[in-house]
């Protein structure tokens, strides 16, 4: 552990028993404890310490009472677990015969290293899917903006926004810091809507929470706006809670006329008494207003269609003239 890459916070050492062996190659006959087996566990203890970690010894099951107590201690602390009076955050060592309760004394001891946290997934539904379907969601890319604010007083780290990147998670995490004696924190979280989007719920819910440490719902409540949703829920101070919140692609509607189809009285000027189409100001009374001016426009263009027509005709017995000519 002395020569690992990473630093770890916490190092945590399992014994059903004493020393037996140390170092490489072993020495020790694995039976027996002697005091340079003792001492070698004490060393390599001292070394992870060195480097800024914390050790915790857990002795379980036979043979770790009476002097193997002192032994945990030479590679911990001095400071016993009191099942009694429960100090996970400064205790160095456990003894207990029963696995769970170890079991239980490491997840206590875990958990107090870290506050609770809350992060927020985005997937997106297939456009195709329907209704609360979101069969072959996948993770969103980046630019989903999420917002996190408490209403819990003493609570630090919020309000606070967060991005979605291009990492292939659709997440953003939210890391409150709680104040002494506060058990939760009462989160709302908003998000921004992207535009062609729409929001999913799940079970009339805007997203669906869950605490990482037991697999437990979390309930949720809806807050915020058809156009701004928002949910709100209680993240422990010892727990890890994920929220998954979907969306999908907003279909593209078929376009439809900005103006409606007019009608014969919807034309400007139609058939009525100012000379349109109903309405004043209409084709009727332009050509009204037009006057006269119109007339020998109208017959003129009448005369040179009739002197085309004639002309054509003309033609047309010209040259079947000349064809009956010719036969001739």
């Amino acid at each position: 552990m002395a020569q690992a890459g990473p630093v770890y916070d916490l190092v945590i050492v399992l014994t059903d028993g004493n020393p037996t062996r140390f170092s490489k190659p072993y020495s020790g006959d694995g039976t027996n404890t002697h005091f340079a087996d003792v001492e070698g566990g004490i060393f390599a203890a001292n070394a992870v310490k060195t480097k800024g970690s914390r050790v915790v010894a857990v002795g379980v099951g036979n043979g770790v009472e009476g002097i193997s107590g002192i032994n945990l201690q030479g590679i911990s602390g001095q400071e016993a677990f009191d099942p009694a009076n429960p100090a996970p955050e400064t205790a160095d060592y456990y003894q207990t015969t029963d696995f769970a309760a170890a079991g239980e004394a490491l997840r206590d001891m875990a958990l107090t290293q870290c506050e609770g946290t809350l992060s927020v997934i985005k997937l997106l539904a297939p456009e195709e899917t329907e209704g609360e379907d979101v069969t072959g969601a996948a993770p969103a890319g980046a630019g989903w903006q999420f917002g996190a604010t408490t209403t819990t007083a003493g609570v630090g780290g919020l309000p606070d926004t967060q991005t979605t990147v291009d990492d292939g998670t659709g997440g953003v995490v939210f890391t409150p810091t709680f104040p002494t004696g506060a058990a939760d924190a009462d989160i709302t979280v908003t998000e921004t809507q992207q535009p062609g989007y729409e929001l999913v719920t799940q079970s009339a819910k805007n997203a669906v929470c869950t605490n990482l440490d037991n697999g437990q719902p979390v309930e949720v409540t809806n807050t915020g706006t058809a156009s701004a949703p928002a949910f709100t829920l209680d993240v422990p101070r010892l727990a890890a809670v994920s929220c998954v919140v979907h969306n999908r692609p907003t279909p593209n509607p078929t376009p439809t006329p900005t103006d409606p189809t007019p009608t014969p009285t919807d034309l400007p000027g139609g058939h009525g008494d100012d000379g349109g189409y109903g309405n004043e100001g209409g084709y009727g009374e332009q050509l009204a207003q037009a006057g006269d001016s119109h007339g020998p426009l109208m017959l003129l263009a009448a005369t040179a269609m009739t002197t085309v027509g004639t002309a054509l005709i003309k033609w047309r017995l010209r040259r079947r003239g000349s064809s009956m000519l010719r036969s001739h």
